[in-house]
């Protein structure tokens, strides 16, 4: 292999975006740091074929020196504590908003109570003009332009997923079942398909296009045909499953779990190679309680856990960018976690107070 290759950054504002640069092969991050800080980027993490640059460039299996090589950047990011708002009771479920649904049955939006449920609220979510809730009380509560109740569980609601769409809305519960709610203009409604997805406690839901995954106690994470929950794939995991997402514009698929593990699986990978985990981390030090993406970035998620302490992660690298740490974490278990569309992290766990943080 010659000693130089040739490369272009892409996607960063303050490297040059077509001029092509020679580099030497032996090239690792910090020669690339140190060319970028000649440029005028404080860049000093490299991506190069959607893996994070952790050595030479000359290792990451090049087809061709004559090939230009695009080069990306994860951008350096401040995080800062805002302020934290107390709140009534413990916070149980969060979504961008921020929309708070908290132990004492509340589902708040700023200074408007959008709903009280007869019990603590375990999980919110939010689409266009659609706020969907689930609590202890065994109801769905489906908030428009008029409340409807979503009756028909028969055991505390522990996860809801609102369709991208806002058409539809998605609910699991304790007992492992899965029930999806057509929109509808009415007071009370009853599910349109119900399904026995998981022999324990259905824990997590995350909705795409044409998708709804979802994950459990028992230890599986499972993909559904959203029309009909037609089971279209199925991986195991290991532990107790709390929580999941699916990765923006990817084909990611994210599960926390009870043994303080994140995993990351293909979601394309999961149908013939079920057992394959892409990515996989244990900076936490207890469970993993809630995951969020980040809706500006579909390389960045955050991860909250019983430990106290959020993390936000960058994907390519699976390595922790910053900690967050709310000032009353200490003994605390963190429960809920929100990103919303202008970089505000919010979080909420048993110390009753709504932290928010800034990622910018």
């Amino acid at each position: 292999m010659s000693d130089e290759l040739r490369l272009r950054f892409v996607g960063v504002e303050d490297l040059p975006k077509d001029e092509v640069l020679a580099v030497a092969a032996s090239a690792g991050p910090e020669e690339l740091a140190s060319l970028a800080a000649h440029l005028g980027s404080a860049a000093r993490r490299f991506v190069v074929d959607g893996r994070v640059l952790q050595g030479p460039l000359k290792d990451h299996g090049l087809a061709s020196t004559e090939e230009v090589l695009e080069v990306s950047v994860i951008r350096p990011r401040t995080t800062s504590y805002v302020a934290g708002t107390p709140t009534d009771d413990w916070i149980g479920a969060l979504c961008a908003g921020p929309v708070v649904g908290s132990y004492d049955g509340t589902v708040v939006s700023g200074n408007s109570v959008l709903c009280q449920h007869q019990g603590a609220v375990k999980a919110v979510d939010a689409k266009g003009d659609l706020v969907a809730s689930g609590g202890h009380d065994h109801l769905v509560y489906i908030r428009t332009d008029r409340d409807t109740v979503g009756e028909g569980h028969g055991n505390s609601v522990d996860a809801i997923s609102v369709a991208p769409d806002s058409t539809a809305v998605a609910s699991g519960d304790w007992t492992g079942m899965l029930f999806l709610w057509a929109r509808q203009d009415a007071d009370k409604i009853e599910p349109k398909a119900t399904h026995k997805a998981h022999a324990q406690c259905l824990s997590g839901l995350a909705w795409t296009d044409e998708t709804l995954a979802s994950c459990s106690w028992d230890g599986t994470i499972k993909i559904w045909g959203a029309d009909r929950l037609d089971l279209a794939a199925s991986s195991p995991a290991t532990g107790v499953v709390l929580t999941c997402l699916c990765a923006p514009t990817s084909h990611l698929f994210v599960a926390g779990a009870h043994d303080s593990t994140i995993r990351v699986f293909d979601r394309r990978d999961a149908v013939v190679k079920p057992r394959k985990t892409k990515y996989f981390a244990t900076k936490h030090a207890e469970t993993v309680s809630a995951i969020a993406a980040c809706p500006t970035d579909p390389n960045l998620i955050a991860s909250a856990s019983h430990d106290g302490r959020a993390f936000v992660w960058d994907l390519r690298a699976f390595e922790p960018l910053h900690c967050l740490e709310p000032p009353t974490s200490n003994q605390r278990k963190l429960l809920a976690l929100a990103w919303d569309r202008r970089d505000n992290i919010f979080l909420g766990g048993d110390d009753s107070t709504l932290h928010h943080f800034t990622v910018r």
